[in-house]
């Protein structure tokens, strides 16, 4: 297994490069080098991916390299792949939530 670094960039960056970029993205499809800012996924998958981070696109597009499945199918095995990871930060949500409002009750 290969170990990648991953570096988060906070760049402007003008309408063109950005148009480039995603160019570029498309092309790694379905590879490892795959960075999240490119659609992969199929039309039924479009409210859950459309909104998410580069980061939970490139997790997705991992699990379903792993999983041996193309990048743009669908399926109960691409539902359970792609609900995993928003599942996941919706718990994280509402925990964070809960524990703010709890916080907040006993007026901390």
């Amino acid at each position: 297994m290969v170990k990648t670094d991953r570096i988060k960039l906070a760049v402007s960056i003008t309408c063109d490069a950005y148009l480039a970029l995603i160019k570029l993205d498309k092309s790694l499809i379905g590879t490892r080098n795959y960075m999240g800012f490119a659609a992969f996924w199929h039309y039924d998958y479009r409210h859950y991916l459309r909104g998410a981070s580069t980061a939970h696109r490139v997790k997705v597009h991992h699990k379903l390299s792993v999983a041996g499945l193309p990048p743009c199918g669908t399926g109960p095995e691409y539902d359970r792949i792609i609900s995993e990871p928003i599942d996941a930060k919706c718990r994280m949500i509402a925990a964070a939530k809960v524990e703010k409002d709890g916080a907040s009750d006993k007026g901390i």
